[in-house]
């Protein structure tokens, strides 16, 4: 569902519909949702190339016109390429691909300033991205670079500020932070399927639910707290569906928090 479109789809940060605008009570507003266009790649033909890559280098070029080494040399080459397009990677690859970034999510949570993953609405962050589509990209590339050493995690962050930094024409700052978004996302999409409350997607941030939900063009027509489960009604593909995130980590830094709090 959910998992699968995030691994087709490659979007950039202005592609994306914004569902981030959210009060402290966790309502939803979709006034600033800006597009909806979806860019899709479609899957290579892996068992029909593989095979016609076989043939041709064991058939079409005649064995008694090419010395013995180069005639292997083909071979493995055919080998290579029609294991590469026939074999289906294994359920686990995508998550143990991004057990890196699941630990650096996971170790965020148990800082002792987490307080639930809040910086969805923090002044700081609120400011920062009203300079994203500044001419002069200076100062969001300032910001933002302070920003993600206060929240390495905050993965909507990496992606503008990766569009930001190839537009300035800094590739390689540009490649760095979107893979960093895309392994955070690939970690949070790999930890369960989202299709039941016990199946759900664990989160560390409400921000990650959104930032999810942009990327694979839901729109969300209604959230829910039950439990410890964010509950999402949302239009996906033209159908109704729901995608369920695990939001225990997020309560229990909150719970931390406001008992830090009281005590002051």
């Amino acid at each position: 569902m959910a998992a699968q479109l995030f691994f087709t789809t490659l979007r950039p940060a202005e592609e994306m519909v914004d569902h981030e605008t959210a009060c402290p009570d966790r309502a939803v507003s979709l006034n600033s949702c800006r597009c909806a266009k979806r860019l899709a790649c479609a899957p290579p033909p892996k068992a029909k190339f593989a095979a016609a890559f076989v043939k041709f280098a064991t058939s079409e070029i005649p064995r008694s016109n090419m010395k013995k080494s180069y005639f292997m040399c083909l071979l493995a080459i055919a080998s290579i390429v029609a294991n590469a397009f026939a074999a289906e990677p294994k359920s686990t690859e995508p998550a143990k691909s991004a057990a890196y970034f699941t630990e650096m999510r996971m170790q965020f949570a148990k800082r002792p300033d987490y307080d639930g993953g809040s910086w969805l609405v923090d002044p700081e962050r609120e400011e920062l991205l009203k300079h994203y589509d500044d001419a002069d990209p200076t100062e969001f590339i300032t910001n933002s670079e302070k920003w993600l050493k206060k929240c390495p995690v905050d993965a909507k962050v990496h992606l503008m500020r990766s569009d930001v930094l190839l537009k300035a024409g800094d590739f390689t700052g540009h490649f760095y932070h979107r893979l960093v978004y895309y392994g955070l996302v690939t970690s949070i999409v790999t930890s369960g399927d989202g299709k039941t409350p016990k199946t759900a997607y664990k989160v560390v941030s409400v921000s990650e639910e959104y930032t999810v939900l942009n990327h694979i063009g839901a729109n969300l027509k209604k959230q829910s707290l039950v439990e410890t489960w964010d509950q999402m009604d949302v239009e996906l593909r033209g159908k109704d569906e729901t995608i369920y995130f695990d939001a225990s980590v997020v309560l229990e830094g909150e719970r931390k928090s406001m008992g830090k709090s009281l005590k002051k």
